[in-house]
């Protein structure tokens, strides 16, 4: 506190041991915000730094952080791409959706489900290119039990049930663990082409739902 009152700066730079793990623990959440807050109490601009996911930016901004770097808005590059990457970047319509919207710590866990979702997509990819992958089945079998089944059975469902669009996802959802668990099917048969042409229909509801999600974030912050 003393340094920040005397040392000639005007900026202050969070660092990413930070801001990596604040999306999974509110306590980092917390921490991450008082930081913020006490940047603001003493006029200081302040920059996060490790912001690696559209998450990260909107919780951020919703702090009040607007100034970041990490690999969520580019990874690093020669100074002579700088300024053609500077004219033609384009913020994520989802940080525009969220910069400006009142919401509070209770639809955070929304925010994250999107997350969840795509994390659990990407490993299933992960695993089924690893010969020596050994995949958590209770994450694939069963719909209720992956991080985003959780969100949608227990705070999703508590806050969001009367909404059309959270409706429409548990269908999708449970499609794709029964898609999910064919894949792995396929994968001990040995049987690539099938597995391939399982990975497409995967990832076309995996957009369905994010397109849901998308839509369920409109009706919560309008």
């Amino acid at each position: 506190m003393s340094y920040l009152k005397t040392l000639k700066v005007d900026a202050l730079k969070i660092d990413r041991a930070f801001i990596q793990d604040m999306l999974a623990n509110a306590n980092e959440r917390a921490l991450v915000e008082a930081i913020i807050n006490l940047a603001h109490i003493f006029k200081l601009s302040v920059i996060a730094e490790g912001v690696e996911s559209l998450e990260h930016g909107i919780v951020l901004m919703r702090y009040g952080c607007n100034i970041a770097q990490g690999y969520g808005i580019a990874k690093p590059m020669p100074s002579h791409l700088v300024i053609p990457w500077g004219k033609s970047f384009l913020p994520h319509p989802n940080w525009a959706l969220w910069a400006d919207a009142k919401w509070g710590e209770q639809d955070f866990p929304v925010l994250m489900a999107e997350h969840d979702h795509i994390s659990w997509v990407e490993n299933i990819l992960i695993e089924i290119n690893s010969p020596s992958s050994t995949p958590d089945l209770n994450q694939i079998k069963t719909h209720h039990k992956c991080r985003f089944g959780q969100w949608y059975y227990s705070h999703g469902i508590k806050n969001y049930h009367h909404l059309t669009s959270f409706k429409m996802i548990e269908p999708i959802h449970e499609e794709i663990h029964r898609i999910g668990n064919t894949i792995f099917k396929y994968k001990l048969e040995n049987d690539m082409e099938s597995v391939g042409k399982y990975i497409k229909i995967l990832l076309e509801l995996k957009d369905q739902v994010l397109a849901l999600l998308k839509e369920l974030q409109q009706s919560i912050i309008t």
